[in-house]
This record gives structure tokens, C-alpha cells and sequence, in this order.
């Protein structure tokens, strides 16, 4: 039972990391800032997210990044949503632009889990990039993808290709 005590009183820490701290102000700051920019009242879902995020960052606790970060996306997917100028964008546009700020909040896992624990923790990336994704295919379907499609095959090819090379290769 004291060696139980021992490890959760390690993992607790006795007040939130400055870098912590400063991450959620600023998430706070650009949330609160794209909604009084928008004049949108979704205010609770920023705050609920951020909270959230602020909480699992100062307790250590993966879960509630987890957690913090899909309600952020989903309360910048509800802001975009209900902005006054989404009424002169097409509906493929607007499903696009949903599903780029669900991928954020996935996105934004990883980085709070490598400012907190020290390492990132990857597998937020696959539903996070696989949003951005469809985010993409729905934004870019018409005819201008036919005109960019030969190109984004190789590139992602060559960018990969320098990724095992120079970042990969460093860290083995």
C-alpha cells in the first residue's frame, strides 16, 4: 500500500509547470479571440475544452488531454459552424472546414503530451490526420484537384523520403 502511495504521489505534481501554464493561457487567449472575433457565443465549449486540457496538463493526466483536446476541436468545428460569414461558403466547403477543426483538436494531443510527459504520444495523429484528410479531399473536389493530383503523390513520396533520412535516421 505505501509503494501505491509512493507512485501517485510522483505523479502528481505539486503545481502546474510554467510551460503548462503558459500553453493553456495561450489556447485560452486564441479560443476566446476567434470567438469575440466571430461574435459567437460558444463560449462554454472553449472554456469546457480548455479546462479540460488545463486539468489533465497540471494533474499529469493523459485522459483528460485526451479528452480536453477532442472537445477544443469540437467547440472550434461548432464556432466555425455557426460564424455569420459560413452562409456564403458552399456546403462541401463548410464540411471541410468541420472536419480541418475536428483533425485540430486531435492534433493538438500529441503536443500536450510531449509539453507534459516528456515524450509524444503518436497515436492521436491517425484520426487526427485521417480528418484533415477527408478535410482535404472535400475541399480540393473539383477541378482544380485534377490539375494538382499528379504532383501531391510524388511530394509526399519525397517528403517522406527526407523524413527517414534526416529525422528518422538522427534518432536510431
Amino acid at each position: 500500500m505505501k509503494g501505491i502511495q509512493q507512485k501517485e504521489s510522483q505523479l502528481l505534481p505539486k503545481r502546474p509547470s510554467p510551460g503548462a501554464s503558459g500553453a493553456f493561457l495561450i489556447l485560452i487567449g486564441i479560443g476566446l479571440f476567434a470567438t469575440t472575433w466571430l461574435r459567437l457565443a460558444w463560449i462554454p465549449i472553449w472554456v469546457a475544452g480548455l479546462a479540460l486540457l488545463y486539468w489533465g496538463v497540471s494533474r499529469r493526466r493523459f485522459r483528460l488531454i485526451y479528452a480536453g483536446g477532442i472537445i477544443t476541436g469540437t467547440g472550434l468545428a461548432i464556432v466555425v459552424q455557426t460564424a455569420p460569414w459560413i452562409n456564403h461558403v458552399s456546403e462541401t466547403e463548410r464540411t471541410s472546414l468541420f472536419l480541418f477543426c475536428m483533425s485540430l483538436g486531435w492534433l493538438l494531443i500529441p503536443g500536450m503530451s510531449r509539453l507534459v510527459f516528456g515524450k509524444t504520444t503518436w497515436w492521436p495523429l491517425v484520426p487526427g490526420l485521417a480528418l484533415c484528410c477527408a478535410g482535404a479531399a472535400f475541399w480540393f473536389s473539383n477541378a482544380w484537384v485534377k490539375m494538382v493530383a499528379p504532383w501531391i503523390g510524388p511530394s509526399l513520396l519525397l517528403i517522406a523520403g527526407l523524413f527517414l533520412i534526416f529525422v528518422w535516421g538522427r534518432t536510431r
